[in-house]
């Protein structure tokens, strides 16, 4: 072969090469330009998600009290344990651990960290912290937080007044649901950051924001006036072998209700357990007539005022009496009576 033939094809290959060479630089520029410049929110978001992270600083809610300062609604500190089930090191070996605390199956906490995604909850409102083995395990996947949680001391006791919340302490019913606004508070807020061996650290580019208490609420509620209605309204339900009964205390002198019970009753701080009828509080949203229990108080007017005497004769119009479009019904058709009798 020539030496001009071999020139040539010394000359093609390094232009083959050039010409690879510069596309393959191309072709890096062109990728490098789409994730720096054209996907660069896309993949900045996703980094940051990898080491930023914001969490939510729970407010105290506010306590409900009686006219004395005695706590009917307070809170206590309870823990939420969640994971990361991407990062979980030993996933059959927590899924026991919980099953132990918390007496729920070993595959029903699986199915849980089996999930693809990076948070889930494995537990709610867990009452001791020091009391569970899981609790005490070093795993880089376990998220344990610290929140309040609403908690009623009384039990059963004006249950139907303060009402319940959900796990998330929401008010649900009651005053609680009605003072929502006031006893919630407000939240706070702080971003977390996580370093390459996913230590934890606050963002110091992020102010910490600290949450707002809820207002307490002092209500005209006595809770020794409320233990004893509530204590004889179950004795008169039971003794009478009634469905229900309904009882409410006030003072003649300024209206304040000093007591507001329900028979039967529930235990707010286990709302879940029991039908929505038991938790109605009927005594404000159940119309009754006022029948004969009404009747002393007019006695009692016509009385004072002297329009009428004890003897006089009253006419009960045969057990029915209408009042405009409505017609009342007494239980038996009586005629003529004498205001003592009526009362009687």
């Amino acid at each position: 072969m020539s030496i001009n033939k071999q020139s040539k094809i010394s000359a093609t290959r390094l232009y083959i090469l050039v010409i690879l060479l510069s596309l393959f630089w191309i072709i890096l520029e062109a990728n490098l330009f789409r994730l720096q410049i054209i996907n660069n929110d896309l993949f900045s978001a996703a980094a940051k998600r990898q080491y930023e992270k914001k969490i939510v600083l729970p407010a105290r809610r506010g306590a409900i009290c009686d006219r004395k300062g005695n706590k009917l609604a307070t809170n206590v500190i309870h823990y939420d344990l969640a994971a990361d089930p991407k990062m979980i090191e030993n996933k059959r070996l927590i899924a026991k651990k919980c099953a132990e605390a918390f007496s729920k199956s070993e595959k029903y906490y699986l199915n849980k960290l089996n999930q693809k995604t990076h948070f889930v909850y494995l537990e709610r409102r867990a009452p001791a912290k020091g009391n569970y083995d899981i609790f005490k395990m070093n795993d880089n996947g376990l998220i344990i937080g610290e929140n309040f949680g609403r908690y009623y001391p009384y039990h059963s006791y004006a249950a139907h007044l303060l009402g319940f919340t959900d796990p998330d302490d929401n008010g649900l019913s009651g005053l609680e649901l009605q003072y929502e606004k006031e006893l919630k508070g407000v939240e706070g807020e702080a971003v977390l950051q996580y370093d390459g061996p996913r230590r934890v650290f606050y963002n110091a580019d992020y102010p910490l924001r600290r949450a707002e208490q809820g207002m307490d609420i002092y209500l005209t509620i006595d809770k020794n006036i409320q233990t004893v209605v509530e204590q004889e309204l179950k004795k008169g339900v039971t003794k009478a072998k009634a469905a229900s009964g309904m009882a409410i205390v006030m003072n003649p002198f300024s209206g304040e209700v000093l007591a507001m019970a329900n028979y039967p009753s529930f235990n707010p701080n286990r709302h879940k357990y029991y039908k929505a009828s038991v938790k109605r509080n009927k005594t404000i949203t159940d119309v009754f007539e006022p029948g004969s229990t009404f009747k002393i108080f007019s006695a009692a007017a016509l009385l004072q005022e002297q329009i009428k005497k004890p003897e006089d004769i009253v006419y009960c119009e045969n057990g029915s009496y209408k009042v405009y479009n409505h017609r009342f019904r007494d239980s038996k058709k009586h005629g003529w009576l004498s205001l003592r009798r009526v009362i009687e």
